[in-house]
């Protein structure tokens, strides 16, 4: 399993969210809610890379 990333996107871009979810069930759960409130929704898988800072 993978984390994922939404960016719903609203009209206006003062309202835009990102979610991190732990696994697709949360996701794909945010992302139907989401569009169902008018958001247009982009859905990213994240690496383990990605999740950590590197220094």
């Amino acid at each position: 399993m993978g984390k994922y990333k939404l960016l719903l996107k609203h009209k206006d871009p003062e309202n835009n969210i990102s979610i991190i979810c732990d696994n697709a069930q949360e996701a794909l759960h945010y992302k139907r809610q989401a569009i169902k409130q008018g958001y247009e929704v982009e859905v990213r898988r994240l690496n383990e890379e990605e999740d950590t800072k590197k220094v």
